[in-house]
């Protein structure tokens, strides 16, 4: 997977799926001129009980890989669901 931020950082991940989870780890970091300075991510995602988990690792000015985000995203229904 590959992520543009507009700060800048490009980052390509390689990673594993695992039934219902994904784990990805960096394989490059690519930092333009002024952004500022990012080693590497993690990011895990997973689908239990129909409701995406995610969590964001990162390691950047000069701090060890630790939880940067995480979240839960539930499934809401819309009237074409419930038809």
């Amino acid at each position: 997977m590959t992520l543009a931020h507009p700060t800048g950082l490009t980052e390509i991940y390689t990673g594993t799926i695992a039934g219902p989870r994904i784990d990805l780890a960096t394989s490059s970091v690519q930092l333009a001129e002024g952004a500022h300075a990012y080693e590497s991510a993690t990011r895990m995602y997973g689908l239990v009980n129909n409701m995406l988990f995610w969590a964001w690792d990162i390691a950047a000015l000069g701090q060890e890989l630790a939880t940067h985000a995480s979240g839960q995203l539930n499934r809401v229904s819309n009237e074409s669901d419930e038809s």
